[in-house]
């Protein structure tokens, strides 16, 4: 009877061990990304690799729940420099983040230090949403977001300033395209101002 109870013990635990496998296996990552430092920021989209732009958290059609879109270097269509990002969107949520077909960048800030934040972004049907804003390991900081609709046949520069709130260590960039449509990102620049 022991020897029953161990066997039967025995098998409820590899089968919830074999469980939380599949279920682990079969979760998404939330984005994609190739790393470079030695390039920094590369707002400019310059540096491509395995169709990714270096240094940049993309949310692809591999990491989002649902859509069809494709994102990728235009050599045709650029503000500056030898390509732009272009977007081509059939389908896609309009909830943001790794919902949506975008891009986001962190990098490392003190409290208090302000930002200017810069995009030329050109559109064509699409709605995008620009979001800057402070986080830390566990908490988000209040956001500043600019929501773009109008059709811009000529390169559109957004401006944004953001002001590092208490206890917040890194600031966040974030663009994702809400509906579809086409559009195309170029020359991204965080600059701070003070």
């Amino acid at each position: 009877m022991h020897h029953k109870t161990f066997l039967l013990s025995t098998i409820v635990i590899l089968l919830a061990f074999a469980f939380i496998s599949f279920q682990t296996s079969c979760i998404k990552p939330m984005s994609e990304s190739e790393i470079d430092q030695s390039i920094g920021m590369n707002g400019s989209f310059e540096y491509i690799k395995n169709g990714l732009p270096i240094n940049w958290l993309v949310y692809t059609s591999k990491t989002t729940p649902s859509g069809t879109f494709t994102i990728l270097a235009d050599t045709t269509i650029k503000k500056e420099g030898k390509q732009s990002l272009h977007f081509v969107v059939k389908e896609c949520s309009d909830k943001g983040g790794w919902y949506s077909p975008g891009i986001a960048q962190e990098i490392n800030v003190l409290v208090g230090e302000k930002y200017l934040i810069l995009a030329w972004i050109k559109n064509n049907q699409s709605t995008i949403a620009l979001k800057v804003n402070a986080v830390d390991a566990k908490h988000e900081a209040e956001v500043t977001e600019t929501f773009l609709s109008e059709n811009y046949n000529e390169w559109h520069l957004v401006e944004m300033r953001y002001t590092i709130p208490e206890n917040m260590k890194r600031l966040r960039l974030e663009l994702n395209v809400l509906k579809p449509g086409e559009c195309w990102v170029d020359e991204i620049r965080i600059t701070k101002t003070n």
